[in-house]
Formats: structure tokens, C-alpha cells, sequence
């Protein structure tokens, strides 16, 4: 996904990259006044904040 198609996301203090064990690539959100899942690509949000290490987040493995 380019940085574009995930928006505010891609560098917030509140996301963990998930990627599942087929591949796909899911951006959740841990801000707890937000969807977990929210539609891409986010231009605006109450809940973001810069992450001091910047982009991107390493993926957490989801399991079936």
C-alpha cells in the first residue's frame, strides 16, 4: 500500500500494522475513540498523533 491509500495512519502513534497469514495488510487503530478497523485513507482524526519513531510499524501476525 502506498502512503497515500493509508493517509494520517501510516505515521500515527496509535497504529500496528497487521498483516494476515494470506497476505493482506490491515491498519489498526488502538485510539480508543476510533473504529479498530477505519476506512483507508484517513485525512482527518481527533486521535492522531505524530509516533516519535516515525513510520512505518513492524506487522503483528494475526492468526485464523
Amino acid at each position: 500500500m502506498s502512503a497515500a491509500s493509508i493517509g494520517l495512519c501510516r505515521s500515527c502513534l496509535h497504529v500496528r500494522r497487521v498483516v494476515s497469514v494470506r497476505g493482506s495488510e490491515f491498519f489498526r487503530c488502538l485510539a480508543p475513540q476510533t473504529p479498530k478497523y477505519p476506512p483507508l485513507p484517513v485525512l482527518r482524526c481527533g486521535a492522531y498523533e505524530p509516533a516519535p519513531d516515525g513510520p512505518p510499524k513492524p506487522p503483528e501476525a494475526s492468526r485464523p
